[in-house]
């Protein structure tokens, strides 16, 4: 497994205000996708670092209003996972694909950590 790049995840189930609060830090929107259950929007400032905003059936099951967690991207989600599962951590969301352009679960470790797998289909 290759990490490509790494960044953080707030998750929130009121999307629009943490949108609001990263702009006000001089971050702007360059992704927005949403699919039924699922909203993401990626966020870069003039420094070139990036922020995901993430709202999800996790979210909303736990009522999260404000999380952070670690985005990967990886050349191989399966090699990924497997890693994950390997070293006891615990997929909280399918394998769920984002249009044409992208691949992503969300796996929790043993000490509650969450990371978010991405691989982007090339």
């Amino acid at each position: 497994m290759q990490v490509t790049s790494f960044n953080p995840i707030y998750g929130s189930n009121n999307i629009k205000e943490a949108l609001m609060f990263f702009e006000k830090l001089g971050f702007n929107q360059i992704h927005d996708f949403s699919s039924e259950g699922f909203e993401l929007k990626t966020l870069e400032n003039s420094q070139g670092l990036r922020v995901d905003i993430i709202n999800n059936d996790y979210v909303r099951e736990n009522n999260i209003n404000g999380y952070f967690a670690v985005r990967i991207n990886v050349d191989d989600i399966n090699e990924a996972l497997e890693f994950f599962k390997e070293n006891n951590a615990e997929q909280i969301m399918p394998l769920f694909q984002e249009g044409d352009s992208r691949i992503l679960t969300a796996l929790k470790t043993a000490n509650n950590d969450i990371y978010y797998l991405i691989q982007h289909i090339k």
